[in-house]
């Protein structure tokens, strides 16, 4: 029943993504050293942005703008990268930082063998971008009318590390949604032998099925394969994004917290509750009140961040920060990783830090574009279909357009 209630709250929240102001925005402007790329759909939606690559985190994205068919482009997002990715190996008492270590870390060339679409930006290494247009799916269904397809964008880069493979994607929809992915391809760690106690630090529970108190410490921390007879390490793995957003050029967005809060009184009715975010802060999802966030204009305007595949608990006690789903920040140009910032920080800025922790102090978010951290977790458990590579791990998410456009811009319903 939760489940339906959800649905129907979320909905509601879709259906008016594209109904509100229609106002002008300004043009996408100068990419300085990244890279200007375009796509316009056959509906005449369109997208562009800047795009480049690190070293230390792949694929980055900036200056993203939007356009609806018949609409104005509007920007959407400043920045958005990976911040972040902590690989704890369950018989390890400290997780592995994957992200902004250029220690024994490359940039994967994209080449016709792991890209079945476009190669862009090349390197001296060659092309370092996969281009690729998704298959069509349902845009939208209006009565008993036929439903209409749409189209999306994905951009994604890799990054090796320790014979694994992170492939880092963000996916733009024909009607304005964002979807920024994880993938972890590469060689299966091989477990090893069990120190009792050794992982204390870091567990995962998964909905209602907690990992057990002798996993937590330090027994049976592996998975074995029959068939191969060997035994591969379970891993819990957290990856944080950093999206600092730019919906309104001449002022600072608002960032709200939605609650869906059950009322027995009411006839097990759901109302929603809004409390703005005024200040840096942490949140945690809350499943029970199908919890979730809005980034806005003053108009009202803006994207809706649904943590709905949000189903673990990363339980680590190491850092703070990573105990939280939402860490809302003032943008700095030097808070960039959520671990680890401070060997690439502009050592010139005296108030960054060192990790997400030291970013988050309470200061009030009223003069810069607010800067979204938003983390995932997920457990690997190995199955004899990851040896030996891991076939399969993906971490997603999706913004929804929100409150954008007075009419649909996809169908004229008569």
């Amino acid at each position: 029943m939760n489940n339906v209630l959800h649905l129907l709250a979320l909905c509601t929240l879709t259906a008016a993504a594209f109904l509100g102001s229609g106002k002008t925005f300004a043009v996408i402007g100068d990419c300085a050293d990244a890279t200007l790329l375009e796509h316009t759909f056959s509906s005449g939606a369109s997208w562009a942005l800047c795009a480049d690559v690190s070293a230390l985190h792949a694929l980055e994205v900036s200056s993203v703008h939007y356009r609806a068919p018949g609409d104005s482009q509007r920007s959407v997002l400043a920045q958005a990268h990976v911040a972040q990715i902590l690989m704890h190996y369950h018989d390890e008492p400290e997780a592995r930082a994957q992200i902004g270590q250029l220690d024994n870390s490359r940039n994967v060339t994209m080449n016709v063998n792991n890209c079945d679409g476009t190669l862009l930006l090349a390197k001296s290494e060659g092309p370092t971008v996969c281009s690729r247009i998704e298959t069509p799916r349902i845009l939208a269904k209006y009565a008993q009318r036929p439903s209409l397809q749409g189209s999306s964008w994905e951009l994604s880069s890799a990054l090796q590390r320790d014979g694994l493979l992170w492939v880092v994607s963000v996916r733009f929809s024909e009607d304005g949604q964002i979807t920024p992915a994880i993938t972890l391809s590469g060689k299966a760690r091989e477990g090893t032998d069990v120190v009792a106690d050794a992982v204390t630090d870091v567990v995962a529970d998964v909905g209602t099925d907690v990992i057990s108190d002798a996993e937590a410490s330090g027994v049976d921390t592996t998975s074995t394969l029959p068939e191969s007879g060997r035994q591969l390490t379970r891993a819990t793995i957290l990856g944080t994004w950093r999206l600092v957003f730019n919906l309104d050029d001449g002022q600072t967005d608002q960032v709200q917290q939605f609650d869906f809060v059950l009322d027995p009184l009411r006839g097990n009715r759901r109302s929603m509750q809004i409390v703005p975010m005024t200040s840096e802060s942490f949140a945690s999802v809350n499943r029970d009140q199908f919890r979730a966030w809005l980034i806005a204009d003053p108009t009202g305007t803006g994207y809706y961040l649904d943590p709905s595949n949000s189903g673990f608990n990363y339980g680590g006690t190491q850092y703070n920060w990573t105990q939280f789903d939402l860490a809302v920040t003032r943008n700095a140009s030097c808070e960039r990783y959520a671990l680890g910032n401070s060997s690439h920080s502009e050592q010139s800025d005296p108030t960054c830090g060192d990790t997400l922790d030291d970013f988050v102090s309470g200061e009030l978010i009223d003069s810069e574009h607010p800067a979204l951290w938003f983390s995932q977790s997920r457990t690997l458990s190995p199955t004899n279909e990851d040896w030996p590579a891991i076939s399969h791990f993906r971490q997603s998410f999706t913004l929804l357009p929100y409150d954008w456009t007075e009419s649909s811009p996809f169908e004229v319903i008569e």
